[in-house]
C-alpha cells in the first residue's frame, strides 16, 4: 500500500537498532560453488536454502523492480541481505530467543505513537493499520522479529564492564590539545585560472548529462469531502482510497476517477525539479507537495500521502531539453569539475612526495616557500574549537603523532589542509565530571562493535554457506 512503508518509519520498527542487527556477512569465504542440487536454489547455508522464490518474494515485499538486479553490486547487496537475515533467523534460533505474546503486547502498547493521553488507544493502533494497510498479525510479526534481533545483540553485549581507560580513550578522541602548523592549500587552489577551451572541452564531453527533465503533470487532491461527503479520514474513507488504488491498476489512467468524485483537477504543463516551467517562470506550489508530485512515476497513475493529505496524480509527459553552457547552472558545474580536477592534481602531488620521499619538517617548509603559502600556527583543544577545521577534521588530527605531517579534506574538497602535528597533550576526565556517564556510553559502544566484529567472524566460519553461481547466471538471464 502507498503510505505502509512510511507510516512503519517512526513506529516501533524506527525504534530498534535495525542497522546493527544487519550484521555485516560477506560473501568471502563461503565455500566452493556447490555443483547439481536443485536448480532453483541460489544459496545452500548448511542445510537451509534459499531459493530463486524467496528471492523475488523479498524483492516484491521491498517494492523493487527486477531489472534493476542485473547489475551485479545490487543483486550481490541484495542477496548478502538475504544470507545475514536467514543466518540472523538461524543465531536466534540457536539462543532460543522466543518473545511471548504478553511481551509483544507490551511492546505495541508502550509504543508512544498509539497513546492518547498516556493511554493506549485502539482506535490509533487500527487507523495506523489501515493507513498502512498491514493485517495486525503481519505488523506483530514483523515488531516480534525485530525483537528477537534486539535481544540476539543484547544476549552478545550482556553483562559487559568498560574499564576507565577505555572511557579516557573514548574523551580523549574529542577532548586533547594539539599544537600545530598548518598550509591552507585553497591557497594553492586558488590561483588556478579556469581556461574557455578547458571549458568549452569538457561541456562537449559531457553534453548528455546536462539534460533536464520537464514534465507535464495532472493531480488532484482526494479530500474526505469529496470521497465520503464527510470530512473525517475514517475507515470508510481509506476503503475509498483502496478502491481508486483498484481502479487505477485496471484503467491506468485518472480522468474517469476524477469525473466520478467531482475533483478540482490541476495541471503543471512542462515543469522542471526547480518548480519553474518552460518558460522559467515560477510555479505556485507548496514545496513539499510539488517535489512528491514531480518526483512521481511516468505513466503509472496512483495515490499519494503528502502533508497528512491525500493525491491523485498521473505524469502524462517527460521531455528532456539540453542545456548549452550559457545556462549559469551548467557554466557552474563545469567549473566546479575543474577546479576539483585541479584540486585533485595538487593532493596527488602532495601524496607523491609523502610515498616517494619522507615528507620531514625541512621538506614541509620547502614546498611552502616553492608554492609561495604561509605556514599558519594554531592549537585545538576539542572538536569544537574549530576556528579552521571541520568537527570531522579535527578527529582526524587528534589521531596524528607528533612530528606527523599529514593532508586532510573534508568531504567536497572545499577545505583541504596540510598539517604538521608540533605537540600533544592529552586530557583526562574525571569520575566526578558530568560528562562521565556520556563517555562511559560511547566506550560501551566502541567496545560492542569489537565484540560484534569478531561474533561476525566466528558466525561466518560456523555456517557452511555456498553460491551457486549456475542458478544465478540462469535466474539473472530470465530477468
Amino acid at each position: 500500500m502507498i503510505t505502509a512503508t512510511k507510516k512503519l518509519i517512526g513506529s516501533l520498527l524506527g525504534k530498534i537498532l535495525i542497522i546493527i542487527i544487519i550484521l555485516p556477512f560477506l560473501f568471502w569465504g563461503m565455500g566452493d560453488v556447490f555443483r547439481g542440487g536443485n536448480q532453483n536454489i541460489l544459496v545452500k547455508i548448511d542445510n537451509q536454502n534459499i531459493s530463486t522464490q524467496e528471492f523475488l518474494n523479498s524483492l516484491n515485499r521491498r517494492n523493487i523492480d527486477r531489472t534493476q538486479i542485473k547489475n551485479d553490486k545490487i543483486f550481490n547487496d541484495l542477496l548478502s541481505e538475504l544470507i545475514t537475515s536467514k543466518i540472523v533467523s538461524l543465531e536466534i534460533e540457536n539462543f532460543g530467543i522466543k518473545i511471548s505474546p504478553n511481551a509483544l503486547k507490551n511492546l505495541i502498547m508502550n509504543d508512544k505513537q498509539f497513546k492518547d493521553n498516556d493511554q493506549f488507544s485502539r482506535t490509533s493502533y487500527e487507523k495506523f493499520l489501515i493507513e498502512s494497510g498491514l493485517q495486525a498479525a503481519t505488523f506483530e510479526k514483523i515488531i516480534a522479529e525485530q525483537e528477537k534481533k534486539r535481544q540476539l545483540l543484547d544476549n552478545l553485549s550482556e553483562g559487559l564492564v568498560v574499564p576507565d581507560f577505555l572511557v579516557q580513550t573514548e574523551y580523549r578522541k574529542e577532548n586533547q590539545t594539539k599544537e600545530l602548523e598548518f598550509i591552507d592549500l585553497n591557497e594553492i587552489y586558488n590561483k588556478f585560472v579556469l581556461a574557455e577551451n578547458d571549458r568549452k572541452e569538457l561541456f562537449e564531453k559531457n553534453k548528455d548529462l546536462f539534460l533536464e527533465e520537464y514534465k507535464t503533470i495532472n493531480y488532484a487532491e482526494l479530500s474526505p469531502a469529496k470521497i465520503t461527503s464527510k470530512n473525517e479520514y475514517d475507515e470508510v474513507f481509506f476503503k475509498k482510497i483502496e478502491e481508486i488504488e483498484n481502479k487505477l491498476f485496471d484503467t491506468n489512467q485518472i480522468t474517469q476517477i476524477v469525473k466520478d468524485f467531482n475533483l478540482d483537477l490541476k495541471k503543471l504543463t512542462q515543469v522542471n525539479a526547480s518548480k519553474k516551467d518552460i518558460q522559467g517562470n515560477q510555479i505556485d506550489l507548496d514545496d513539499q507537495i510539488f517535489k512528491n508530485i514531480f518526483n512521481f512515476k511516468e505513466n503509472e497513475p496512483g495515490v499519494a500521502k503528502i502533508s497528512d493529505k491525500y493525491y491523485l496524480i498521473q505524469i502524462n509527459n517527460i521531455e528532456k531539453i539540453n542545456k548549452n553552457l550559457n545556462d549559469k547552472a551548467v557554466a557552474a558545474a563545469i567549473d566546479r569539475q575543474l577546479k576539483l580536477k585541479n584540486i585533485l592534481e595538487v593532493n596527488s602531488e602532495i601524496v607523491g612526495k609523502f610515498s616517494n620521499d619522507r615528507f620531514n619538517a625541512k621538506k614541509y617548509t620547502e614546498y611552502a616557500v616553492d608554492k609561495n603559502v604561509r605556514i599558519q600556527n594554531t592549537i585545538i583543544k576539542n572538536l569544537k574549537d574549530n576556528q579552521y577545521f571541520s568537527d570531522d577534521m579535527i578527529r582526524r588530527v587528534f589521531s596524528f603523532k607528533n612530528n606527523e605531517i599529514n593532508l586532510i579534506t573534508n568531504n567536497d574538497f572545499s577545505k583541504s589542509y596540510l598539517v604538521k602535528i608540533n605537540n600533544t597533550v592529552f586530557n583526562n576526565l574525571s569520575e566526578n565530571s558530568d560528562k562521565y556517564d556520556e563517555f562511559k556510553v560511547k566506550a560501551l559502544i566502541s567496545l560492542s562493535q569489537e565484540i560484534y566484529k569478531s561474533y561476525d567472524l566466528g558466525v561466518n566460519k560456523k555456517y557452511d554457506i555456498e553460491i551457486n553461481d549456475r542458478v544465478i547466471q540462469r535466474f539473472k538471464n530470465s530477468l
